[in-house]
């Protein structure tokens, strides 16, 4: 009988071994659960505060596209009119490819002419046009215009 009973009192000790590990095991289980639900309810949280930043930088980003895409459009819009100062013949930039804004210093220094003024207010004629409506028998040079240049190739 004594060997039933120490094999009895070993397998009491495994149980008893087996019962700790088990409620070690269950305690450790526990912990884990609750770390996880933590950590869930911080992630939702962290959704929700950035969900309002993920949907402006959307409409920013989007705002962006449009804009690229405006400045792009521009752009084409704009090489049309350097284009338009291009004699169409020879290709060649007329007035330099400077914007035609200001008066440039060849007018200025015709434009106390009355054939100068004349050429601006019918619309820039040629010289020759001028020089037949002119009652003056003064040669009539060539005027420096730029506008006239443009006129006559387009």
């Amino acid at each position: 009988m004594r060997v039933e009973v120490a094999g009895m009192d070993l397998l009491s000790e495994k149980a008893a071994m087996m019962r700790e590990s088990l409620q070690k095991s269950q305690t450790i289980t526990d912990n884990v659960v609750s770390i996880l639900g933590s950590f869930d309810h911080r992630l939702s949280a962290l959704e929700t505060a950035m969900r309002p930043t993920q949907i402006r930088t959307h409409s920013i980003r989007k705002a962006h596209e449009n804009i690229d895409k405006t400045l792009k459009a521009a752009e084409v819009i704009l090489a049309q009119f350097e284009l338009s100062r291009q004699d169409l013949g020879t290709g060649w930039t007329i007035g330099g490819g400077k914007d035609l804004v200001a008066a440039p210093v060849a007018v200025a220094q015709h434009s106390s002419s009355d054939f100068y003024r004349l050429h601006c207010r019918m619309g820039h004629p040629s010289s020759n046009k001028i020089w037949s409506l002119s009652s003056s028998s003064e040669s009539v040079s060539p005027l420096p215009c730029e506008n006239f240049e443009l006129g006559k190739h387009h």
